[in-house]
Parts: C-alpha cells; structure tokens; sequence
C-alpha cells in the first residue's frame, strides 16, 4: 500500500492485534493448526487472514489461496493456514 492511500485510515499491525493480553480469533487458530515454524512469514499470513475475513466472513479456498498468494512461506506451512483459514471461516477442519 502506498502511504498515500493511507492518508487519514487507522493502520493496525500485528503487534495491535491483541487486546488486553488476549490474542486475536486468527492468532488462535494459528496456534491451534500449528501454521507456523520459522515465524518469518507469520505476521504478513495473519494480517492477509484479517483482511480476507474482513472482506469475506466465509471465503472459499480460492478467496483465501487469492489473498495469500502475495506472502511466501519458506517452511511450507500452506496446508496449516489454510485449515486455520477454514476454521474460522465456520468450516471446521
């Protein structure tokens, strides 16, 4: 995103996504389906998370494979995100 077009928005990082020490629904379910190991790409596939849900409360795989294709996991934790993705979409796993 170019600043310009974050002129006047509220930008919120990884870092402020918990709230009162709890930590975000989407940081749980990657907690929980284990989509992550060396960490490098975690922060980037949480806030693409964030966003996909944002703008789609129920995406398909093809939403979610979309709006992940800009981040590359060096670990290969595609499958694991995805299952998180799918959890949270209400499509348990």
């Amino acid at each position: 995103m170019l600043v310009s077009n974050a002129d006047g928005k509220e930008i919120v990082t990884i870092e402020g996504l918990a709230q009162n020490g709890a930590l975000d629904r989407v940081q749980e379910a990657f907690l929980k389906h284990q989509a992550f190991q060396c960490g490098y790409c975690t922060p980037g596939m949480i806030m693409a998370v964030k966003g996909l849900l944002a703008n789609h409360p129920h995406p398909t795989e093809a939403q979610a494979r979309d709006y992940l294709s800009g981040n590359l996991c060096r670990c290969g934790t595609y499958k694991e995100v995805l299952a998180a993705v799918r959890e949270l979409a209400g499509n348990v796993v």
